[in-house]
Order: C-alpha cells, then structure tokens, then sequence
C-alpha cells in the first residue's frame, strides 16, 4: 500500500513496486480483447519497417521499450519478436503481409486493446521508429512476456530514476495524460 496519512491522500507512490504489483494481476490476455500471433516470412525487420509507418498502431514490448531508454544505452534484450497494439489486426496483417500462426512461430503479434485510449494517448519516438505506448503500459507489458523482457523493463525503470523527476523522460512520464499527445 502506498504511504499515507491515517485518512488522508496518498503521499507518495513508489513507481517500481507499482508496475510490479500490476503486472502480478496483469495478463496481456485477459486484458485486452484479442492477441494475435503472426508470421512475416520477410523478417523482423521487414514487419518493423511496416508497422512503424503506420500510424494505426502503437508499439510496445522491446520496440517500444527503446522509446524510454536513455539514448546512450544499448537495450540488455534484443528484439525476436514485435509487439503493437492495433483495432484491426487482420486487416493489418493483409496489408503488410503477414501469416497467421501458432504463437510459438511468431515474429509479429498483433493486439487489440479493451480500452481505446491506448491508441491515442502516445507518443512518438524517433528511436523506435514509431508510436508508442504509454510509459506504464510498455514495462508491464515487457514484465510480463515471457522469456528477458522483464530485464529491460528493469534497466528502463534504472535509467528513468538516474535521470529524475525533472527529465521530459524521468518519472513525470508516469503521468501519460497530462504528457500525452494525441495522434
């Protein structure tokens, strides 16, 4: 529980321990309303290059991740897969190529958020290449992927309190609408 007065306003929140309690309850699953598993046969960087231009979807997992990292910093995970949120992920998928399949063959997954906000309150990122997710919605997303994700969760999380509260990219980002800018 976050300190406060005996009855009074929450006086502070520790951010880490925060998006750790949210993505022990947070299954990427149950929480949006469908996750698609594809294959672009033309690689990674094809799907990245396609994705990334189109405004209709919003990056997050590894890719969006590089967004939030300090720009000296070389990610501690590289990228097997790319992660966007998208409202059509079929018609996305016929557009740029892509096959479905199982989610073990995947190189692209494709999700439709419950809420659609997170399709509008984002944030561009040169070096992502693209749109990108809320900062809070990006670590409980990569805390949550399987396999070492969550290491660079952690490293964004290090690097954002080197950098402080005053940094456009410290943890005011915490507050996506106040920051965010719709697209």
């Amino acid at each position: 529980m976050p300190p406060r007065d005996r009855r009074g306003p929450v006086e502070s929140i520790n951010r880490k321990d925060l998006i750790d309690r949210w993505a022990q309850d947070y299954s990427l699953a149950k929480g949006n309303f469908r996750v698609e598993s594809f294959l672009d046969p033309r690689g990674l960087q094809h799907a990245a290059d396609a994705l990334t231009r189109d405004d209709r979807t919003v990056l997050t997992g590894v890719h969006g991740g590089l967004a939030y990292l300090n720009e000296s910093q070389t990610p501690v995970v590289s990228s097997k897969q790319l992660t966007a949120y998208c409202d059509n992920p079929q018609r996305i998928a016929r557009e740029i190529g892509l096959y479905p399949v199982e989610k073990s063959k995947s190189n692209v997954v494709l999700i439709v958020p419950k809420d659609p906000e997170l399709l509008q309150k984002t944030r561009y990122s040169e070096r992502a290449g693209g749109w990108v997710a809320p900062l809070g919605q990006v670590l409980v997303d990569l805390k949550t992927f399987p396999g070492r994700e969550a290491d660079l969760a952690n490293q964004i999380i290090d690097s954002l309190s080197e950098l402080g509260s005053d940094s456009e990219y410290g943890w005011t980002m915490w507050s996506e609408k106040k920051e965010a800018k719709t697209k």
